[in-house]
């Protein structure tokens, strides 16, 4: 590539490099490497640092998966705080995202926010209805003890 070779090629280049990581880390959790993919997942991430959100739908789709993956990361490391963040920035890019509901969901259950949690899965199950997933966490957060809303 040329010097003056930005834009749609440099944007080709990066979706390219970061699916590629993206794909390794899939293999890696799928094969229990957790930790390993979790690296991955945010090499990916900071390989999409700065392009921001609405530049280009391929690489704000990438984005979001690996917002979703790292936030699936962080509540297996139980840093539920964390995920939380995560799950947030891939509603930023795509809201209504079933998925980025899900684990916006899992991390304030795991926070302790009952009434947020029901919310927030109550919308990813309206985004995916037959997501067996999503329906065993609303029973999960309905059945929890009143004990876990937020007093803060």
């Amino acid at each position: 590539a040329t010097a003056g070779a930005v834009g749609p090629m440099a944007a080709a280049e990066l979706l390219a490099a970061a699916s590629a990581v993206k794909d390794q880390a899939n293999g890696l959790f799928a094969g229990g490497r957790h930790d390993e993919a979790c690296t991955e997942y945010a090499r990916g991430m900071a390989l999409l640092g700065s392009s921001p959100a609405g530049t280009d739908a391929a690489l704000s789709t990438l984005a979001t998966a690996l917002r979703n993956n790292l936030a699936n990361c962080a509540l297996l490391a139980k840093r539920p705080a964390e995920a939380l963040v995560h799950a947030d920035a891939a509603l930023q890019r795509t809201p209504g995202s079933a998925k980025a509901l899900y684990r916006r969901a899992q991390a304030l259950h795991a926070l302790g926010r009952r009434t947020e949690a029901q919310a927030a899965a109550a919308l990813a199950q309206e985004a995916s209805p037959s997501n067996a997933e999503v329906v065993k966490l609303r029973a999960a957060i309905d059945a929890a003890p009143g004990g876990f809303t937020n007093r803060a």
